[in-house]
């Protein structure tokens, strides 16, 4: 009977320490992913940024041409 409540509690104390590791995990992921997003957010602002710039540019470099 001893055997088997330390048992009991040896799987329990797995099971607790499994589920902080799972929390742990899931907050990591959450983090990451939220790191993830705000680059991509970065990255498009810059090449919106970038796609003006190459724009205008492109515009004014048309209408130097036409002044010569």
């Amino acid at each position: 009977m001893a055997e088997v409540t330390q048992l009991r509690k040896s799987l329990e104390s797995i099971q607790e320490k499994h589920e902080q590791e799972i929390a742990e995990l899931q907050e990591q992921l959450e983090e990451s992913q939220m790191a993830k997003d705000k680059a991509d957010n970065s990255y498009n602002d810059l090449l919106g940024r970038v796609n003006t710039i190459k724009s205008q540019l492109g515009e004014r470099l048309k209408s130097d041409a036409v002044g010569f």
